[in-house]
């Protein structure tokens, strides 16, 4: 049923492309949800969205692994992909690296993270070989509902915790 579901949503730009005419239209899109949910068989688009977005931040979060796996100097050879990686792939142009500094978001575009990573994947398929920009420099699927928040928020403390900070060790060198 995933794999459904993937391909259902692959074949309309509306629900994952925030360039989409409609992108913002809830009816509209509500609309989809109910209409892809009939073609695989679920009772409503509310859960035909919410595996959805199960399976998309899966593809995230597999994405952010193998990242720091990278990172880490572990080899490509040992990488192993997510099972629907393949599948989904066709969201990483519409997926927005971020990264937080103090209290404003910032792309991530010009930081050292847009490395381009050649990863040989081996899904039961045979290997495939994924040529991946930006790799996945902690990416996620740009939602505009999500924004001022960040599920992937791995930076420092925020300004206000920083300040605290110096005025406590301030107080601690005048004793």
């Amino acid at each position: 049923m995933e794999d459904k579901i993937i391909e259902a949503v692959k074949q309309n730009p509306i629900l994952y492309d925030p360039s989409d005419r409609n992108y913002l239209n809830v009816k509209v899109k509500s609309q989809q949800w109910d209409e892809i949910a009939r073609e695989v068989g679920l009772p409503n688009g509310t859960k035909v969205k919410s595996i959805w977005e199960k399976l998309r931040h899966s593809f995230r979060d597999a994405l952010r692994r193998q990242k720091n796996m990278i990172r880490s100097g572990v080899a490509p050879v040992s990488l192993k992909a997510w099972k629907h990686q393949n599948q989904m792939a066709f969201l990483l142009p519409y997926m927005n690296s971020r990264r937080r500094d103090g209290t404003t978001w910032q792309n991530d575009s010009d930081n050292d993270n847009s490395q381009i990573a050649n990863i040989i994947f081996d899904d039961g398929d045979g290997p495939t070989e994924i040529e991946i920009e930006d790799l996945m420099c902690d990416s996620e699927y740009v939602d505009p509902s999500t924004f001022g928040t960040n599920a992937l928020d791995d930076s420092p403390p925020t300004l206000i915790a920083s300040r605290k900070r110096k005025k406590n060790m301030k107080s601690k060198t005048k004793k």
